[in-house]
């Protein structure tokens, strides 16, 4: 038998085969590689909305507890309660410190960790407030909050949009565990007004 000519098909895989399968394989490694990107920056944009969400609520708290300091100070000092001063003190100077870190807070356990913290400067001015009013002081923050729910919590009569029985802890980890699309919790809690405040 003679030689095979080049266009002959004999057990050689021909090389336009080979050129097609390689542009489907790169073609097909393509799209994978644009569906991983999308994916993740979808995970990314999402992650941002979350943590925006999340500072806007520590903020919406930070500045009515900044209110409800203020509004304070004036009862707390003329009652000369010295438990209720202990208390409202305690309460400025965790807010301070969670002040000067939230603007650098940017993560989901940073800002986990202020909103705790956030609690707790809450619980200190409704422990004043309790006080004031002459109530039993309200259950403290507890690291589990479902026990802490399941307390009876002290009504507060004091006019606030602050969140108490470690509500703001609660708001966070829903924010930050819910999807892009949930609805927003909700963050008013207006209190009614209070015999000892005329303002």
């Amino acid at each position: 038998m003679g030689p095979r000519s080049p266009g002959s098909s004999g057990g050689d895989i021909p090389w336009e085969f080979l050129l097609l399968l390689a542009v489907v394989i790169l073609v097909g490694l393509t799209i994978l590689a644009l569906q991983t990107w999308r994916r993740k920056r979808a995970e990314r944009l999402a992650d941002r909305t979350r943590i925006e969400r999340t500072r806007a609520a520590i903020r919406q708290q930070l500045d009515a507890v900044a209110d409800d300091i203020l509004n304070l100070e004036g009862p707390v000092r003329a009652a000369g309660n010295k438990e209720a001063l202990a208390h409202y003190r305690n309460a400025t100077v965790t807010y301070a410190a969670i002040v000067g870190e939230f603007e650098t807070g940017d993560t989901p356990q940073e800002l986990t960790n202020l909103a705790t913290r956030l609690d707790t400067a809450i619980w200190q001015l409704d422990a004043a407030e309790a006080i004031l009013d002459g109530d039993p002081l309200p259950p403290e923050p507890a690291a589990n909050t479902a026990t802490l729910r399941s307390q009876p919590t002290h009504r507060r009569q004091w006019p606030s949009d602050r969140n108490s029985a470690a509500g703001v802890t609660d708001l966070i980890s829903a924010i930050l565990e819910a999807g892009p699309r949930s609805a927003r919790p909700s963050l008013d809690r207006r209190r009614h007004h209070s015999p000892h405040r005329h303002c």
